[in-house]
C-alpha cells in the first residue's frame, strides 16, 4: 500500500494574499477569489521538504499539511 500524499488547506479566513505560496509552488496553489490562495492539488508527487517549507513560508500562517 502505497502512503498518502499530505493533504494542504488554505484557512480562508487568515489568508489576505499575498501571493508567497502561489509564487513559490504554482503547481500546487493558484490565485483565488479575492487574490487569496487556492489550492489546486493536493502534495501529490511533490518532495514533503519542498512541501513543508512553501507552507513555512505564508506570512499569515494559513497553509497547513495533513498526512494520513
Amino acid at each position: 500500500m502505497s502512503p498518502t500524499p499530505p493533504r494542504v488547506t488554505v484557512d480562508t479566513d487568515l489568508c489576505e494574499g499575498f501571493g508567497v505560496c502561489y509564487s513559490l509552488a504554482p503547481e500546487l496553489f493558484a490565485d483565488g477569489p479575492g487574490g487569496r490562495a487556492l489550492v489546486r492539488q493536493d502534495g501529490t508527487d511533490v518532495d514533503e521538504e519542498y512541501l513543508d517549507t512553501v507552507v513555512a513560508q505564508c506570512p499569515r500562517s494559513a497553509l497547513s499539511t495533513t498526512r494520513a
